[in-house]
């Protein structure tokens, strides 16, 4: 079983992805606008992107990834700065708020990784049996 921290922070990212539907939504005219790429060229990427991010979401949360989860929480800090410098350096509309909304969520789900708890479990072999104390810690027998 895997501890509360790492659930959370796969639920965090997955909620994130989600917010990403209705960015590009509110933003498909400034998107398309500011691209030679066809519509369906867009779409595509963005698809691919969303899949490579769920995949090593999902490699940390289900998998133990440490890489992955070092990829992963290098990639989240370098992108609160750029999202936040990106966002206020327009007029602020409705899709930049799910902008920041994706990019609390990644925030919190990254800390997620830091737990005792989910360090513990990270750090513990995928074989061995994990016992849970009421601290919430784990440790391989």
């Amino acid at each position: 079983m895997r501890p509360r921290g790492i659930i959370i922070f796969e639920r965090l990212f997955v909620f994130s992805v989600l917010a990403w539907v209705p960015e590009v939504i509110l933003d498909w005219r400034n998107i398309t606008a500011n691209t030679r790429l066809s519509a369906e060229s867009i779409l595509i990427l963005d698809g691919l992107v969303a899949l490579a991010f769920l995949s090593i979401v999902l490699r940390v949360s289900r998998k133990r990834g440490k890489v992955s989860k070092w990829v992963l929480t290098l990639v989240i800090l370098y992108g609160i700065p750029l999202d936040i410098w990106q966002t206020f350096q327009h007029t602020l509309k409705i899709s930049d708020a799910f902008s920041l909304l994706q990019t609390v969520l990644q925030a919190i789900g990254v800390s997620m990784l830091f737990t005792p708890a989910s360090r513990a479990w990270l750090s513990a072999s995928r074989k061995g049996r994990m016992v849970y104390t009421a601290e919430g810690f784990c440790r391989p027998r």
